[in-house]
């Protein structure tokens, strides 16, 4: 009796081989299927880092919008140009964390550099600063957006195996929501003290 002959992977990447063999997905699946349930778990932490930076951006916006308040009303008032300048300045950062936010929750490989390089920026300054939570907090984003399975999670052959999977979907989980929870949290309350102490 012939051995049938093998199915080829229409969708194969370099990972490819090895996810089929090592995925835990359940058996029977395509290899397409199993593809993505070998990658699902990094998908989901490499979008769940944009909704790290949307609320980054956020603080950052508020921040801006206070700066060009305080160039008008306040001690500042007198001296528009470094109140402006700072304001411009914070603004531009914000407008770069919710291109990257954006980028990232929508698995575009135009922002995986940009990430990384932010994130060993402020991987060397937690470094300098000798803040142990801030060097594993961008430690580990540095890693996840320069390893080679996120890079090709960015690719447009995983951009092919999402559409062809609609129906497989990572359950967040509740530690998750909780973090973000407590960041949002922290965030409003940032903003109704700064509010607060605004003249």
């Amino acid at each position: 009796m012939e051995a049938e002959p093998e199915h080829v992977n229409p969708f194969a990447s370099p990972l490819a081989e090895e996810a089929v063999v090592s995925s835990g997905a359940p058996l029977g699946v395509s290899g397409v299927e199993a593809i993505r349930h070998e990658h699902i778990k990094r998908e989901a932490s490499i979008r769940s880092v944009g909704w790290l930076y949307y609320l980054g951006a956020c603080v950052l916006t508020v921040s801006a919008t206070f700066l060009a308040a305080s160039a008008f009303v306040g001690p500042a008032a007198y001296d528009l140009g470094p109140s402006l300048l700072g304001a411009v300045f914070v603004a531009l950062l914000a407008a770069l964390g919710w291109w990257v936010g954006a980028g990232l929750r929508r698995l575009n490989p135009t922002v995986r550099i940009p990430a990384l390089v932010l994130s060993i920026i402020a991987l060397l300054i937690s470094l300098l600063g000798i803040n142990v939570i801030g060097m594993l907090i961008h430690g580990y984003l540095a890693s996840l957006m320069g390893s080679e399975k996120s890079k090709y999670i960015f690719s447009p052959e995983y951009k092919e195996i999402i559409a062809a999977t609609p129906h497989i979907r990572y359950k967040s989980s509740t530690v998750m929501w909780v973090v973000l929870g407590v960041l949002l949290v922290v965030l409003v309350v940032v903003v109704v003290f700064a509010a607060r102490m605004a003249p």
